[in-house]
């Protein structure tokens, strides 16, 4: 099956794969760049784009709004580097902001709130967010101990699915 992504929602997309038994590859392609979701039993367990791999790959992939897709049945993942059930890692994309914001508030208190707010308005790419995240960290070993700035940088690198 192949087709636009704004003739389909990627979020249907991604269900109609959970939904299959066997092993399925959804490629979604855009600007030149390409990312691979592999699916087996009807759960994400790989992402790749060139050669960053796993859940921020898949993050990254929900914010795309233009591209092109090909879903092929019987293909094999060549990795597993996802192995939380599809339902949390949905979850996960839709709630990891408002997570972030708490993590840096409880960290920073009234202190972190600019912080905190650049996080809400970062764009849903993980750089983007991941960007906000390492400047949230670098404020609270300014303005907090180095063990609260470490918690946070940890904290924050575990929500956003890289290195802080």
């Amino acid at each position: 099956m192949n087709g636009e992504l704004g003739d389909f929602r990627l979020a249907e997309l991604v269900k109609m794969c959970g939904r299959h038994v066997e092993d399925v590859r959804l490629t979604v392609r855009r600007w030149g760049e390409v990312v691979a979701l592999y699916f087996s039993s009807g759960e994400l367990v790989h992402a790749e784009n060139g050669p960053r791999t796993g859940k921020g790959v898949f993050f990254d992939l929900l914010t795309w709004k233009a591209g092109t897709f090909e879903l092929v049945t019987d293909v094999p993942p060549p990795a597993t580097t996802i192995t939380e059930p599809m339902a949390c890692i949905l979850e996960e994309a839709l709630c990891r902001k408002d997570r972030m914001q708490e993590a840096v508030r409880a960290v920073l208190g009234a202190k972190g709130e600019k912080a905190a707010r650049r996080i809400a308005e970062a764009e849903d790419s993980c750089e983007k967010l991941a960007d906000a995240a390492r400047d949230a960290v670098k404020f609270a070993r300014l303005f907090g101990s180095k063990e609260a700035a470490e918690e946070l940088r940890k904290s924050l690198a575990a929500l956003c699915g890289q290195e802080i």
